[in-house]
């Protein structure tokens, strides 16, 4: 009597096995990244030394808001004395404003990135 052999069975990780990507890939990403990068700050680098614009003195440079180191309670806690209720992006405002007070540059150099 002739017995059938059974060949193993292949794992799933033998049938997907995918060939490293080359180094040169790895490189063609970084460059598309910098050069998108580039090009936004190329194109807003004219508005960077700007001056405030439309809400942005009730929403930054003169919400008291922003400017209390304790704001950033009012603005997760207490969303009824906030203008507009978007608590990250006054999150994101706070910060600012406590690392660069009333520093348009800052402002839009962060906003870019």
């Amino acid at each position: 009597m002739n017995k059938k052999q059974k060949l193993p069975a292949a794992t799933p990780a033998a049938k997907m096995r995918v060939p490293a990507q080359p180094a040169t890939q790895d490189w063609m990403l970084l460059g598309k990244f910098a050069l998108i990068l580039a090009a936004g700050f190329w194109i807003y680098w004219p508005v960077l030394n700007g001056d405030w614009l439309w809400d942005d003195d009730t929403l930054v440079s003169q919400n008291p808001m922003i400017h209390d180191p304790a704001g950033i309670w009012h603005i997760w806690f207490r969303p009824s004395e906030l203008i507009d209720y978007f608590p990250l992006t006054a999150s994101v405002q706070w910060l600012e404003w406590q690392l660069w007070p009333n520093s348009t540059f800052c402002f839009h150099f962060t906003n870019v990135v």
